[in-house]
């Protein structure tokens, strides 16, 4: 999960800012290592790995 988002970050030329969609990308990995390492805190939207993987690949 984490090289595919470094794939598509690398795609970015450089200087550029990053793209929203792509940022949105980033928070939810974020929001998915609190679902695993701090569940008593909780999410504000169910997140998986495989709901990262596919908004990746709708980027793509």
């Amino acid at each position: 999960m984490a090289n595919e988002y470094k794939k598509l970050t690398n795609k970015i030329p450089k200087g550029m800012p990053i793209p929203s969609d792509i940022e949105a990308i980033f928070w939810m990995q974020q929001e998915f290592r609190v679902s695993l390492f701090a569940q008593t805190l909780g999410t504000p939207y169910p997140i998986s790995s495989k709901r990262i993987l596919n908004a990746i690949k709708e980027i793509e």
